[in-house]
Parts: C-alpha cells; sequence; structure tokens
C-alpha cells in the first residue's frame, strides 16, 4: 500500500462477528431473506423463521409424501445457499412428524402403564 509515497507493509486483520452477537442474527436476516420465498414457490411448503433459523411445514394425508415434501425443502435451501456461498449446518438438521392416531390399528395406541389401562 502506498500512502503519500510511503510504502507501507500490510498485516493480516481479523475480522467477522461474534457468534451470540445481535448484529450475527440482523446478517442471518438479511443473508436468507430470498430463502424462504424461493423454496416455497417451489415446494408446498411453509418456511417460518425464528431468531436465528428456520424450518419447513408440510401437511399432507400421505406420510411418503410429506416427507418427500420436506426433503425437497432441505435440498432446495441447500442449492439456494450453495449458490450464494451460504453454508448451513446440516448435522443441526431435525425434523418432526406430527399425526393423527386414526382408526382401531392398535400399532399406533399408545401403550399405557398396567395401573392407568385397569382403571379404564
Amino acid at each position: 500500500m502506498f500512502i503519500e509515497g510511503n510504502v507501507l507493509q500490510s498485516h493480516p486483520v481479523k475480522s467477522g462477528v461474534p457468534p451470540g452477537s445481535s448484529i450475527s442474527l440482523i446478517r442471518f436476516v438479511i443473508h436468507t431473506a430470498g430463502l424462504i420465498k424461493w423454496v416455497e414457490l417451489r415446494v408446498q411448503a411453509e418456511g417460518p423463521s425464528f431468531v436465528d433459523d428456520f424450518g419447513w411445514v408440510v401437511s399432507g394425508n400421505n406420510v411418503k409424501l410429506v416427507v418427500e415434501k420436506l426433503e425437497a425443502c432441505a435440498a432446495e435451501s441447500i442449492e439456494w445457499a450453495s449458490r450464494r456461498d451460504i453454508q448451513f449446518d446440516t448435522a443441526k438438521t431435525d425434523a418432526a412428524l406430527f399425526t393423527r392416531r386414526r382408526g382401531p390399528e392398535k400399532h399406533l395406541r399408545p401403550k399405557l402403564p398396567e395401573s392407568q389401562a385397569k382403571s379404564r
């Protein structure tokens, strides 16, 4: 670097935002602003966003199709991020499947302790 004809030596500079700071939350929102809309347009899913996290909500009558849609949401998210040089920690990915118990199928009924089962 030259300043007023003087040659200056370069020095390494550390920069960045510490994890957990309020600035990192703002950066997360700015960097992922288009992600939810991108995935919602390609997969019939909703993408609620939480402070520094987001998720995908899919509903349906067929567990296999719901799982396929959730997998498509994950794939679209990763593709979107990779084109913007963003990486997600996929090891922190969790899935939850909520279903209603229907019909007399015993394998869907929770097992009660014998003391509760006898009182019914």
